[in-house]
């Protein structure tokens, strides 16, 4: 049906090559824009992040078709293990999480200059990007709930 409306205009003639071109470029285009609108598909597993300072740990649950939620934990210095309940949502969504640097199976580093609030913020915005979480519901408890905020208000 593309190619009869690409090959013809509408009073069933050739169209003019000039034409038939752009109508070309124009319909790859809008191709391409309404394939960046399908909701990406992301996979249960766990793996791990570079961020800067080392490596942070991520956990996915559930493959549902609603938007990801994404957990940060409390601390600095604790893991995600405590809010294992929130895996009840999986059924519909999946759930991410991922331990901060410096706790739950995380790496630990040993410099002081990376527990600032600009680290961890630029932390979750690296694991959104590498874990391609366009958009996620951001679900932050006690320090996490600061991170999100900071996120939220600076990037």
């Amino acid at each position: 049906m593309v190619y009869a409306a690409l090959a013809f205009d509408s009073r069933g003639g050739a169209m003019r090559s000039a034409h038939l071109g752009k109508l070309l470029v124009a319909c790859l285009l809008g191709m391409a824009l309404l394939a960046g609108c399908a909701p990406h598909r992301i996979s249960p597993g766990e793996g791990f992040v570079q961020v800067p300072g080392g490596r942070v740990w991520w956990h996915i649950i559930g493959h549902g078709s609603r938007t990801p939620l994404l957990v940060l934990h409390g601390g600095p210095g604790a893991s995600s293990l405590y809010l294992k309940p929130l895996e009840a949502l999986a059924d519909e969504r999946p759930v991410v999480f991922y331990d901060q640097l410096g706790g739950g199976q995380s790496g630990r580093p040993d410099d002081n200059t990376l527990w600032t609030t600009e680290r961890f913020v630029a932390e979750l915005a690296r694991v959104r990007q590498a874990l391609g979480l366009t958009k996620v519901h951001l679900y932050g408890h006690s320090w996490g709930t600061i991170v999100a905020s900071e996120y939220m208000l600076t990037r």
